[in-house]
């Protein structure tokens, strides 16, 4: 989980991480938005994405991170990382061996379709589901 300003238009998602990192979508990437959330105003929200979503780059895009501590289980591996410039641990989930080791620096990001979006001060999702209308 990262805490996490959500600014979204008409065609556009812009999230700020916890490190200031600016990651940028397009609106028809995400599930139906409801519309107090799609007029341009930042939002705090928390943003929920599971440790198998998350993609390591080899080509330098995405949130740089340093990679604190590597558990190989076989077949998979569990990397735990500290997003740079900030002190928040997440886990990233790699269903091959890994042969990076504590202190190596990895880019890491994520699709839209793949995260979680929380409103900070309610906890309810951002998200509008046919049950919720």
């Amino acid at each position: 989980f990262f805490d996490v300003e959500f600014k979204a238009g008409a065609k556009k998602v812009d999230i700020i991480m916890p490190n200031d990192k600016l990651v940028s979508f397009d609106l028809k990437e995400f599930n139906p938005i409801k519309e107090e959330y799609t007029k341009g105003q930042p939002h705090q929200l928390v943003l929920g994405v599971r440790g198998e979503h998350l993609v390591i780059n080899k080509d330098k895009k995405g949130v740089e991170a340093v990679v604190g501590f590597v558990e190989i289980l076989g077949n998979a591996t569990n990397i735990l990382c500290i997003l740079v410039n900030s002190k928040v641990e997440f886990n990233i989930s790699v269903q091959e061996r890994s042969e990076l080791v504590p202190g190596d620096k990895i880019f890491v990001s994520f699709e839209a379709k793949n995260i979680h979006l929380f409103d900070k001060e309610t906890s309810e999702t951002i998200y509008s589901f046919d049950s919720e209308e």
